[in-house]
């Protein structure tokens, strides 16, 4: 075979598609050129908490080989891997991105490479549906920069526009496989949507089989009605769901360990599967008035203290570009072809599930019927459907419009004659003039309507309301007439496309560089809202202050308790510090429900304080502590291993040794904090030889609050009580510690319970006492505990994630059908290109 090398490169450069991408990435690189060029970083408050939550983890699986799949560092330990903040090497086109960005040196490469993706997705997903070129570039262009994907990005929200960016191309295969069904294309279809399951962010990858599994529906409801055959139809649905099947199979490894752990989180409602509450998973609901957002960015502010929605809060507006919207709504009304009609329908029911509590008839149908929704919070998450489509149903109506603005008549008889497209559009241009001088001329009277209906964020006085409103109108005022002036361009141009000539190429081009000016503006914006850093200040969390040198001191296992607002952050957690506090959407139930009860976010340094006249905080009198609940609370400390409390106020606790101050800079901003070492913490493991039976967790938790309660020496169990021996002593020592795993010499004279400041979870714990498997027992509420009968014994804890290794077997399969239908197919292409030459 000869190859004419000339002749290949020509190809290349005439093919749309290398064009295509060529431009999109080109956009997208002037968009981000300082993280791509100059190794930057948005360095936003979750990126560095996620930062924070796996640095270590990378770390004990870069020393010692051991993968991670346990995290001790944050709530008293949890899981890392079925919790997805560990997941290393399951995304499979991690292993390849890498090697694409070899020419840029920034770290953040394979992450922002997928908003390109986004973009180039779409491109290839109308380019397939016989859209033209220019039209298409413009479908991709609208979802590559919508403000959503970019927002996710800046703000460290990675795995959610990572994941979005599959959405076109999850469309795409799906439609192509059930026009022409092969085994080729299910491979396809399982590999796209494998790789999207990969990639971990379940929310979104939810809406994403939604999207498919209507679009199946009406696809055999549209083949059903044409009277396509049977069997056509049946090997039509059998490749899409074998699909499917198997795309689930390529992520198994992950998905059943979510799965399994989910039943024991806040999540799946620890064991019950009931999932978040109602009020808690529609907290982040879209709005009717919301719907103003579309039309201009700031109508609610821009996010942050601007933002005067129903929502607790927001990073961005849902604004998709006005002439996106415009074109979206021109192929809406002017195309009847199955797809667009799909769209229709995908946009309406996409913007009422987003509207959550505020349409709660649809959302708890939905909630209470559908399988697992009830996981999920934030229904305005849903809008990325929306997004998606009104992108697509963009590249429909620029293509669309090119054909409808088409000249079929001369310039004499247009100007004496003119059509009624010419009409239109010179109606439009003056409807927006119009506006313009009326919003002009009444701007005053705006500003205060505008006031009226905003409302305050929290506490703050009248002076701060007014220059915040007053902030407010004016980023409303200027995104009004960027918008306006855009869509004044588009109508312009689309006129002069009729009325003078005007080709379509140059009406493509003109509708591309205004919708890219458009978003650009309000992407601009987000990316101005968080500090663009040196890679280096992500990586200087790990960096050890005086603090974490003083901590880290100590040798034996030890836990913090970070008080007041430092109790939900994971800074500690970077330096492999392990917290009884921290964040996680997914955290133990029980952990929680302890939690709730237990006063150790802001209250617990408030009860040795008062309020003053002036509304200062001054310290109690001892006669004004309540000593017998305080007391209580540092015993249940002592029992999870607390031997240092962090506060930024001072603890008057006689059991608290004061070991310093410290000077912290979180955030920016440097605050002190004083650490004291608690003298009465217990170590990790310890024996009892008493145990009281509580069956009700509530009379359990309020137990370990009453001065009854001494960890030391009973454990408070739920289960039928086991005879122990009271007058029985023993001693311990651990043997060894890595993340999945402990041993500890026991030695009693007696009968006796081994209780571990470990969380209690027997379906990833488990325990072998001198080799043989023995029951891992709930104590405290939270704990762990084994029975330990009288003699010398070593006890083995061994930490697995449930569903990981029928999960693995699963994977290795699917990925060995996949690679089995390439093969196959590569083989016969190779010999038919062989029997050409």
């Amino acid at each position: 075979m000869n190859y004419d090398y000339k002749e290949l490169i020509g190809r290349a450069v005439s093919n749309d598609y290398l064009r295509g991408a060529f431009l999109l990435f080109l956009l997208h690189l002037f968009m981000f050129y300082p993280v791509y060029l100059e190794n930057k970083v948005f360095l936003a408050s979750d990126a560095v908490s996620a930062s924070n939550a796996t640095a270590p983890l990378n770390k004990i699986y870069e020393d010692t080989g051991e993968y991670p799949f346990w995290q001790p560092y944050i709530f008293s330990g949890m899981p890392a891997y079925s919790s997805l903040t560990f997941t290393k090497f399951v995304y499979a086109p991690n292993l390849l991105l890498p090697l694409l960005g070899f020419l840029f040196p920034t770290k953040m490469f394979s992450l922002l490479f997928h908003i390109f993706l986004a973009g180039f997705f779409t491109f290839l997903f109308l380019k397939r549906r016989g859209v033209d070129q220019t039209a298409s570039l413009l479908g991709g262009v609208i979802f590559m920069m919508n403000p959503y994907l970019v927002t996710m990005f800046v703000f460290g929200h990675g795995s959610q526009a990572a994941s979005a960016a599959y959405i076109p191309l999850a469309l795409l295969v799906i439609s192509e496989l059930w026009d022409n069904p092969t085994f080729l294309k299910a491979a396809l279809t399982a590999t796209v949507l494998g790789f999207q399951l990969q990639r971990a962010h379940i929310q979104i990858v939810y809406y994403t089989w939604m999207l498919i599994g209507l679009y199946l529906l009406f696809a055999l409801v549209s083949d059903l009605k044409a009277k396509e055959r049977a069997s056509l139809i049946l090997r039509k649905m059998s490749m899409a769901f074998g699909g499917m099947i198997v795309a689930f199979g390529l992520a198994a490894v992950l998905y059943i360990p979510v799965k399994m752990y989910s039943e024991w989180s806040i999540r799946g409602g620890g064991g019950g599967g009931g999932g978040t509450g109602f009020s808690y998973a529609t907290q982040w609901s879209f709005s009717l008035g919301e719907m103003m957002t579309f039309l201009v960015p700031s109508f609610y502010g821009f996010g942050g203290r601007t933002y005067w929605g129903d929502m607790p809060f927001t990073d961005y507006p849902n604004y998709m570009g006005i002439i996106a919207l415009a074109l979206a709504l021109y192929a809406f009304i002017r195309i009847r072809e199955r797809l667009v009609l799909f769209l229709i329908f995908v946009s309406i029911g996409s913007l009422l599930i987003s509207f959550g509590r505020h349409f709660s008839l649809l959302y708890s149908l939905l909630y209470d019927y559908l399988p697992f929704f009830n996981k999920f919070r934030v229904p305005a998450m849903i809008l990325i459907l929306l997004q998606f489509s009104v992108a697509v149903a963009a590249g429909y109506g620029l293509n669309r419009l090119v054909e409808d603005t088409h000249q079929k008549t001369d310039k004499k008889s247009r100007k004496k004659n003119p059509d009624r497209r010419e009409r239109y559009f010179l109606y439009g241009l003056l409807s927006v003039a119009a506006l313009l001088l009326l919003v002009t001329l009444t701007a005053g009277q705006i500003e205060t309507w505008f006031q009226t209906i905003q409302r305050a964020p929290g506490r703050i006085s009248l002076q701060q309301l007014n220059a915040l409103n007053s902030e407010r109108f004016d980023l409303f005022i200027k995104d009004f007439w960027i918008v306006m002036l855009i869509l004044l361009g588009f109508i312009t141009t689309s006129y002069f496309r009729i009325r003078s000539g005007l080709s379509a190429v140059s009406l493509g081009l003109i509708t591309l560089g205004l919708t890219a000016i458009d978003l650009g503006i309000v992407d601009n914006k987000i990316m101005k809202s968080i500090s663009l850093q040196p890679a280096s200040a992500l990586e200087s969390a790990t960096v050890q202050t005086e603090l974490v040198k003083l901590l880290k001191q100590d040798e034996e296992p030890f836990r913090i308790f970070p008080a007041m607002n430092l109790f939900s952050q994971k800074y500690f957690a970077a330096h492999g510090i392990e917290s009884i506090g921290g964040y996680h959407p997914a955290k133990f139930s029980i952990y929680q429900s302890f939690l709730e009860k237990m006063p150790f976010g802001t209250s617990f340094v408030r009860k040795y304080y008062k309020s003053d006249e002036q509304g200062g905080a001054v310290p109690r009198n001892a006669s004004e502590l309540n000593r017998p609940l305080l007391d209580s609370y540092l015993r249940i400390l002592a029992m999870l291993n607390v031997r240092y409390v962090i506060s930024p106020f001072p603890i008057p606790e006689t059991s608290f040794l004061l070991r310093g101050e410290f000077s912290q800079t979180r955030s920016g901003v440097g605050v002190s904090v004083i650490v004291y070492e608690h003298t009465g913490a217990l170590p990790r493991a310890w024996l009892v030889n008493k145990m009281k039976v509580i069956s009700s967790e509530r009379e359990v938790l309020d137990y370990l609050k009453s001065p009854l309660f001494d960890p030391a020496n009973e454990a408070v169990v739920p289960w039928e009580e086991i005879s122990l021996e009271p007058a029985a002593t023993g001693k311990l020592s651990f043997n060894r510690r890595s993340n999945s795993e402990f041993e500890i010499s026991v030695e009693t004279t007696g009968k006796m319970l081994l209780v571990m400041s470990e969380v209690y979870y027997p379906a990833g714990w488990h325990a072998y006492l001198d080799g043989e498997k023995v029951e891992t027992l709930r104590a405290n509420s939270v704990l762990s505990s084994v029975v330990v009968p009288e003699g010398k014994h070593v006890l083995k804890m061994k930490y697995s994630p449930p569903g990981f290794g029928i999960g693995l077997i699963l994977t290795v399969l699917s990925y060995s059908i996949v690679l089995t239908v390439f093969l196959v197919h590569g083989l016969k292409r190779f010999r038919r290109r062989r029997y050409q030459y």
